[in-house]
């Protein structure tokens, strides 16, 4: 989720370049009576908040539900896991130090063991993060691309020059009544998604 408010507010950072350099310019600057999106030389401009999209969006929904269970699964798995080890590696020690070994031979042969689980567990750890990690990443890929795709069809009709993203503490701080397109995108999206997944 990070990763796509991140590119979004890559576009906005770009796009609040752009529109400050020909703000400032000096050349025939106004603002459109309406509110429907900032006017400066003809360039309209609207923005949408991504947390707020992420955070009603039915497709984001699923899809970090989705996730939140598979992690919280390999979580419980690994945790099963690294207690079953914690207990043999115990009584291992407890044999240890107890002689139970006939020979050192013995011992060396189930340290060596106790060892390689001990690398199969934490190879079964970084395997489940790299694939929390890649999961994640082709969730964000997935919810960027619909918001995009969605976009340029929604954007057909409404002729905007400039749709940017902000997000909690991000780069749109104040705009006038009119500019969040947000809750109508939103709406919009989910009306879509709720069509396609019948």
């Amino acid at each position: 989720m990070k990763n796509l408010s991140l590119g979004l507010n890559v576009l906005l950072v770009v796009a609040v370049a752009t529109l400050f350099f020909l703000q400032f310019k000096g050349e025939n600057n106004n603002v459109s009576k309406d509110n429907s999106a900032v006017v400066s030389k003809g360039v309209s401009v609207v923005y949408i908040n991504t947390d707020t999209l992420l955070a009603k969006y039915k497709m984001s929904i699923e899809l970090n539900e989705a996730f939140l269970q598979k992690a919280e699964e390999r979580r419980a798995d690994l945790t099963l896991k690294a207690k079953a080890f914690e207990k043999e590696y115990v009584d291992f020690q407890k044999k240890l130090q107890n002689g139970a070994f006939l020979t050192e031979d013995r011992a060396r042969q189930a340290a060596s063991v106790i060892e390689q689980k001990k690398v199969s567990l934490d190879k079964l750890q970084q395997e489940m993060q790299e694939n929390t990690m890649k999961e994640r990443a082709d969730m964000t890929k997935k919810l960027f691309d619909a918001l995009t795709s969605f976009l340029e069809e929604y954007n057909k009709t409404q002729n905007y020059d400039v749709i940017l993203s902000t997000s909690l503490g991000g780069t749109v701080l104040f705009s006038k009544n009119g500019l969040d397109i947000t809750d109508s995108v939103v709406s919009e999206l989910n009306s879509r998604y709720k069509v396609n997944t019948k």
